[in-house]
């Protein structure tokens, strides 16, 4: 079964977020494991160096990498590829044919991530051209997963 990690910079501030994170998680649960980790956000002031604050929260990341063979680290970045959602349904099962097991995905915190990271990662994805929360952002990548996993199985949730 694959497994699927999500590390996220910062903790959902609102309970309807919360409520569709765990809704999703159930969802998913059928057809892979799902983790869900989260590291500190720095503290962002305007005395704060936003590249040190950034540069922080990535080696917090790093540390809660599983990381290891058949595992993929993917960064979600404005500028990364994109994909439609049946090209990411059948991205998923070339993933699954070529021994990826985990998909680790990163969500930065309201700055974005540490360049040098995104840049050591596996993959780069953006979800959509446009800025949205970070919090928003892990509810759209659940229900993507969730709506690329059911395809998959042969459900009809994409209709």
């Amino acid at each position: 079964m694959l497994s699927i990690h999500i590390i996220t910079v910062g903790r959902d501030k609102d309970k309807w977020i919360t409520d569709q994170i765990n809704h999703f998680q159930k969802l998913i649960s059928k057809y892979a494991r799902l983790e869900l980790t989260s590291v500190p956000e720095s503290k962002y002031g305007s005395s704060v160096d936003i590249k040190k604050a950034k540069s922080v929260e990535a080696k917090s990341i790093k540390s809660r990498l599983k990381g290891g063979q058949g595992s993929l680290v993917i960064a979600l970045d404005v500028k990364g590829k994109e994909f439609g959602t049946k090209a990411l349904a059948n991205y998923l099962i070339k993933l699954q044919n070529d021994g990826k097991s985990t998909l680790e995905f990163v969500i930065g915190g309201p700055h974005g991530l540490d360049k040098q990271f995104i840049e050591s990662t596996d993959l780069q994805m953006s979800l959509s051209p446009l800025t949205m929360s970070h919090q928003i952002i892990r509810l759209v990548l659940l229900e993507q997963l969730y709506r690329v996993l059911n395809i998959n199985a042969g459900g009809s949730y994409h209709k």
